[in-house]
């Protein structure tokens, strides 16, 4: 019987220990597999495989277009197989209703008990949701609180970085108690700038840019090329909005509406078609824009937003040879920054909106339109 239980108590442990998240084959192993292979062993029920192929239907990535669908499918069979981190991502997709019917309750609840069993992601994940009150989620400070601790005291780092912004932003450490909190100087990014931008009244907006990687912007379809004697390169950028609520009443109806411009210069070298050599005209263009909604923040409270991507084109014609039309043989693309304007309704029911720039020279050199 000793035998029986021991056997028993083995097997238990041996489930749990390959369960947990981040444990099993290395994911950086199998990232190198081919996506014939890794279906192969997924379809034999590798649950590693899996889990792996639904990140790669999920972000359409490693030689796999985007199928959301798809990426169910797998999430589902790794997490029917015990696999933490596939229940968390089929939880996510059910909130949001990709590949599974939307279902905001279940989806919590899957979370939930992905966070109970260790995955520090769930816990950053449930806590975003409570404080932001977005997919469909009532916003809980308490709750988003709660789990940014739990994700914290496993060890996750994102949780532990967003706790400490959560309690400086609420100006409380645990239930109630008021602290002063000293900053600190960030480090300094090579591949983000950040900046608090002048605020009015009522709003901050931090915003933080990021230039996409060359692997992000293929995974966009902005592969670098050649188109003949042209090579044509791509660079991207998205923006992350951090508006925070700094008056002791709710805002609502809040939106927000970005404007990317970009300088553009086109260079003449050869040809004769223009008049003369080296000749070069500038001009500052609206790329693109973006408008956002949110139906209210909180009084101190925050809500975050993307703005873009924006992939800006640059072609440089090879030595030695022109353009017989008078094309340009070489334009250049190069960000000029954000121009973000924020309307939203105060508790007296007036309208009121504020700009914010980066950088904040911007609005002296372009106009808004």
């Amino acid at each position: 019987m000793l035998k029986s239980w021991f056997k028993s108590y083995l097997l238990v442990m041996l489930v749990c220990f390959f369960a947990l998240p981040g444990l099993g084959e290395n994911m950086a192993e199998l990232n190198k597999v081919s996506v014939s292979e890794l279906l192969k062993r997924a379809e034999a029920g590798d649950v590693d495989a899996q889990y792996n192929a639904g990140l790669r239907y999920y972000w359409g990535n490693r030689g796999v277009e985007e199928d959301k669908d798809q990426a169910a499918k797998w999430f589902q069979k790794a997490s029917d197989q015990g696999y933490v981190r596939a229940q968390t991502m089929v939880g996510r997709m059910t909130v949001l209703g990709w590949g599974f019917p939307r279902d905001v309750e279940r989806g919590l609840q899957l979370m939930q008990g992905s966070a109970e069993n260790g995955d520090g992601g769930a816990c950053w994940i449930l806590g975003t949701y409570y404080e932001q009150g977005k997919r469909g989620v009532e916003m809980n400070l308490e709750k988003a609180e709660f789990w940014y601790q739990k994700g914290a005291d496993l060890g996750h780092a994102k949780s532990k970085k967003e706790l400490g912004e959560f309690r400086e932003r609420q100006g409380v450490v645990g239930s109630g108690k008021k602290v002063s909190v000293s900053r600190s100087k960030p480090a300094k990014r090579d591949s983000v700038k950040e900046r608090l931008l002048p605020e009015g009244s009522d709003l901050k907006v931090k915003i933080k840019r990021e230039r996409l990687s060359k692997k992000e912007c293929k995974q966009l379809g902005f592969e670098e090329h050649e188109e003949g004697k042209t090579d044509v390169e791509y660079d991207g950028y998205r923006y992350a909005l951090d508006l925070r609520n700094t008056s002791v009443s709710e805002l609502k109806d809040l939106s927000v509406s970005c404007r990317c411009y970009y300088e553009e210069e086109k260079h003449w070298d050869g040809g004769g078609f223009v008049g003369s050599q080296n000749v070069k005209r500038a001009e500052k263009i609206l790329h693109t824009s973006d408008k956002l909604t949110i139906d209210s923040i909180s009084p101190k409270g925050r809500a975050k937003e993307e703005a873009g991507p924006f992939v800006l084109t640059s072609t440089s014609l090879r030595g030695g040879y022109y353009y017989s039309s008078g094309e340009p043989d070489n334009v250049t693309s190069d960000l000029k920054g954000l121009w973000v304007r924020v309307s939203y309704t105060t508790p007296d029911g007036q309208r009121r909106s504020q700009d914010f720039c980066d950088p904040p020279s911007l609005s002296s050199d372009v106009t808004w339109r």
